[in-house]
């Protein structure tokens, strides 16, 4: 049997320019692990996105038998991070050492500078890891994974610490056209299967959990069986959703669940450059007050310079997000990936670094600009008095409140 190590590399930026940093367990690699494990394999899982060991200084030393390299953290496989110098740097070492080394992740379908590193396993990751070779069902794993680190290494903003992620739902049927959705088929697990994991990982220690679904309520009954399945396990919990699948779910069914939070695309105020969100401004201020009325705080995700917007549509936009009564604000640059819609329109405009990864959008607002809006959006988001007074509930709740700010300004501490 081989000794395999898994790795979950560091990055220092991700494609969107991200103010609110956040570490989650490496999930994927964690169901690769154990089945691995399962065959008699001696595994071990570096997420140096939490090590305080250094990654590079680490490669120097690696003596595994087979180095498995996730390009990605599965959080982000749908807009995955252009920049990816500092995996080029591990992926060299690596080479150089002669490891054995193997590829997964979603810039494999973007670009073929990586494939000069090893062989690239396309695809679900853990379909390859039977064998290697053997593709598998996703669901195969689903009720196993390997635990690694401390619970209280993983963070998310609107959740705090000791965060475990799960997934229940692969794909999305949405089809926004700036999201890569190369990766998946869509499909649900089974519901027995999740919440078998689930119970396993209280266990372990972990109390809240994120849903890294592009679309949980993509199957209203399937998301309230899943709700009724863990009420009587006591945690806290998050999803991502849509607005329009949320329409017809029992929200006071997920608060009596655990549900704290429900992530949202709301983007911008007339769907300007995102023709696949069939919303309007009405729905989305009834939606949310649905939602905050069930006591379920509610989030919502805003793209800043899509295509054929004006510095007026910018500002809008922000403006727009300080005016719903939403709990959380995310503001992200458009950011046009290879392989999706939106960049097939306005290739011409999208400036590609030397990996063959898009770097960024140079449309008709300068782009040094839009990044001083995206620091203005949030600053101006959650230091303004209206938000203090209309989330004075986090004041009881510090571990949601300050973490959040924490994360914001870019400050190391966090309340567990």
């Amino acid at each position: 049997m081989s000794k395999i190590t898994l790795i979950n590399p560091k990055y220092s930026t991700t494609s969107g320019a991200t103010l609110a940093p956040f570490q989650i367990p490496p999930l994927s690699l964690m169901k690769c692990a154990w089945l691995l494990k399962e065959q008699g394999h001696s595994v071990e899982i570096k997420d140096f996105q939490v090590s305080k060991e250094s990654m590079l200084e680490w490669a120097v030393r690696c003596n595994a038998d087979i180095v498995i390299v996730s390009t990605g953290q599965i959080l982000n496989w749908q807009c995955p991070q252009s920049d990816i110098s500092e995996l080029d740097r591990l992926l060299s070492i690596l080479r150089n050492r002669k490891q054995n080394i193997k590829l997964i992740g979603p810039h494999l379908l973007l670009t073929d500078f990586l494939h000069k590193y090893g062989e690239v396993l396309s695809g679900e990751p853990e379909g390859y890891m039977f064998d290697l070779k053997t593709k598998r069902d996703w669901d195969f794993s689903s009720t196993e994974k390997l635990y690694v680190n401390n619970p209280t290494d993983y963070f998310f903003p609107v959740l705090g610490n000791r965060v475990m992620t799960f997934e229940a739902i692969r794909g999305c049927s949405v089809g926004c056209d700036f999201c890569f959705q190369g990766m998946y088929i869509t499909r649900k697990k089974a519901l027995p299967n999740l919440i078998s994991e689930i119970k396993e990982d209280v266990k372990a220690g972990y109390r809240r959990f994120f849903n890294v679904d592009l679309n949980f309520s993509l199957d209203p009954k399937y998301m309230e069986a899943f709700a009724d399945g863990i009420a009587v396990l006591g945690i806290k919990w998050g999803a991502h959703a849509t607005l329009t699948g949320l329409k017809n779910i029992d929200l006071e069914k997920l608060r009596k669940s655990g549900c704290e939070v429900l992530m949202v695309g709301i983007e911008n105020r007339h769907q300007r450059g995102l023709p696949n969100k069939n919303v309007n401004e009405e729905f989305v201020s009834k939606m949310i007050k649905k939602i905050r009325d069930s006591k379920i705080k509610v989030g919502g995700y805003f793209i800043l310079g899509c295509p054929n917007e004006t510095k007026e549509d910018v500002l809008d936009t922000i403006s727009y997000a300080k005016s719903l009564k939403i709990n959380y604000a995310s503001f992200q640059l458009f950011h046009p990936l290879k392989g999706t819609e939106a960049f097939s329109s306005i290739a011409e405009n999208v400036v590609m670094n030397k990996y063959g990864l898009s770097e960024k959008y140079q449309g008709e607002i300068d782009h040094d600009w839009l990044l001083g809006m995206q620091k203005k959006a949030f600053w101006s988001f959650y230091f303004r008095p209206t938000y203090f007074l209309d989330n004075i509930g986090l004041l009881f709740k510090p571990r949601m409140g300050l973490n959040g700010i924490a994360s914001i300004i870019r400050l190391k501490w966090r309340i567990q």
